[in-house]
């Protein structure tokens, strides 16, 4: 299941994911069609696991010499036809190190904790049904070794303090419409932000939702692809950069971009060794109107364990970023 594009995190996150990741999928250079206008320079797809195929149990716990603390635990049941894991993961740093006598942190200081749970649903005529939750909660903080909650924004006591909170609902679902098998992909998140940096405060808020309608034919030599995409971003925060301009009378103005299209690509296999992947998309921007991206492909099998790979395209991508340096 793929999520649209979404807002940065904080840097520096070590949560593993490992009890409801399958696999990571790396791409580089332009990608096709099917990831969207913006996967220019590359994309990385995790995959979550199939509840269908997951362990009955499996946990895992870590412990570091910087006081580090990790912990994995998953398990899946079944209802019916409904197949589910449900997973936890959580990471927890209390070290307070200072190894150059600066009185200030050196390492970033974290408890985190999130919750996953993934349903999948067996369907007599085989196509895909399924959906996942995922809420992450985050709290961090460096500054001055004698700092505590209790000084959050003071200016007694420097310190920088992040509170990061994540809602994320993902699925799919196989559609036929006559003696066509269509695919429906959606995806819904919410990430808020709440920090302060010494007694600068910064509050963020996103929410974005995507909806994708897919068909899909092979035809011979070739995999036909085409798709109907559209998300639409909310965006706010407590910085001038979500404020009118006027300076006497400022109104908040949240941003608000829609980003509908459509695509086609083509999946060819000319023999054994050659397979080409061109593909046109056309997205539509509120902001800024009508962007084409074609994009273009090719891959030589020099050995069945060496290949080459081509790729070009041009493509568009909207700014949505969480901006402290506003405030």
């Amino acid at each position: 299941v793929r999520a649209s594009p979404s807002v940065r995190l904080p840097g520096g996150q070590r949560g593993r994911g490992l009890a409801v990741t399958r696999r990571v999928e790396v791409v580089k250079g332009p990608a096709g069609t099917l990831y969207g206008s913006e996967a220019m320079g590359g994309l990385i797809n995790i995959i979550t696991r199939d509840p269908l195929t997951s362990p009955r149990f499996f946990a895992e716990v870590n412990a570091g010499s910087q006081q580090e603390f990790s912990a994995d635990v998953a398990g899946r049941w079944k209802q019916g036809r409904w197949n589910s894991l449900m997973a936890i993961n959580t990471f927890y740093n209390p070290g307070l190190y200072d190894v150059n006598n600066d009185n200030f942190t050196d390492i970033t200081l974290q408890k985190r904790v999130s919750l996953f749970n993934k349903w999948t649903y067996s369907r007599r005529d085989t196509l895909p049904l399924q959906f996942a939750l995922r809420y992450m909660y985050e709290d961090r903080w460096g500054g001055e070794l004698q700092w505590t909650p209790e000084w959050r924004g003071s200016d007694s006591i420097y310190g920088e303090s992040i509170y990061t909170s994540r809602l994320e609902a993902i699925g799919q679902a196989g559609l036929r419409i006559g003696d066509e098998v269509t695919l429906l992909e959606f995806s819904y998140n919410r990430h808020v932000q709440d920090s302060w940096y010494g007694t600068m405060y910064y509050y963020g808020h996103q929410e974005t939702a995507f909806a994708q309608w897919r068909w899909n034919r092979k035809l011979g030599r070739h995999d036909l692809m085409a798709g109907l995409p559209v998300r639409y971003t909310w965006y706010d925060d407590n910085t001038p950069g979500t404020r009118s301009s006027d300076p006497d009378r400022p109104v908040n103005m949240p941003m608000r971009t829609l980003l509908a299209g459509v695509f086609v690509q083509d999946d060819i296999s000319l023999s054994d060794k050659w397979n080409l992947l061109p593909g046109l998309r056309y997205d539509y921007n509120d902001d800024h109107g009508s962007i084409f991206s074609p994009r273009f492909a090719a891959r030589f099998r020099i050995h069945p364990d060496h290949s080459l790979r081509f790729r070009s395209g041009n493509g568009f991508r909207v700014v949505n970023l969480f901006t402290e340096a506003h405030a």
